[in-house]
């Protein structure tokens, strides 16, 4: 099961498709995630599923902003 993972970045100025994790890792939590308004879900397994629950999401969010 995959596990929802964000962390603080470093200013090094590499290639940008390094990985830029601090040293030693610095995660962010979930709770921080939420103060900063980051949305975020489960999805199921099945790729139909998963499309059809995208297509809704993305309905309901649009109806929202009306």
């Amino acid at each position: 099961m995959a596990v929802l993972q964000a962390w603080f970045v470093d200013d090094s100025h590499e290639d940008p498709q390094f990985p830029h994790h601090r040293n030693p890792y610095e995660f962010v939590s979930p709770d921080h995630l939420a103060e900063l308004g980051v949305l975020h879900w489960k999805l199921p397994d099945a790729t139909i599923t998963w499309i059809c629950w995208i297509y809704a999401l993305r309905k309901l969010r649009i109806m929202s902003k009306s």
